[in-house]
C-alpha cells in the first residue's frame, strides 16, 4: 500500500503555496517548518516523499504539476 499525502494550492502574488489536507501532509508541512509550504520548499518535501516511498498529490488525487520553468533574468551588463 502507497501513502499519498494530499495538498490544496493556492495561487498568491508570492507564487503558488500548498496547504496540507490529510495527516501525513500536516506532518510533511511541520518538517518544512510552517503550515502552508511555499513553491520554493516543495522541492524537498518530494524528494522526501520519494526517499520514503509515498506520493505526493492535490486533494483530487492528481499528481502535483511540475515546477515551472523560471523565466530568464534580463542579463545587465553594466560598463563602468
Amino acid at each position: 500500500m502507497t501513502h499519498t499525502a494530499k495538498f490544496t494550492t493556492e495561487d498568491k502574488p508570492s507564487g503558488t503555496v500548498y496547504y496540507p489536507a490529510d495527516r501525513l501532509a500536516v506532518e510533511l508541512a511541520g518538517v518544512a517548518g510552517c503550515r502552508a509550504i511555499p513553491e520554493e520548499r516543495m522541492p524537498y518535501i518530494r524528494s522526501l516523499g520519494r526517499t520514503l516511498g509515498f506520493q505526493i498529490t492535490l486533494l483530487n488525487g492528481e499528481p502535483l504539476p511540475p515546477k515551472p520553468i523560471p523565466h530568464p533574468r534580463p542579463r545587465l551588463d553594466v560598463e563602468a
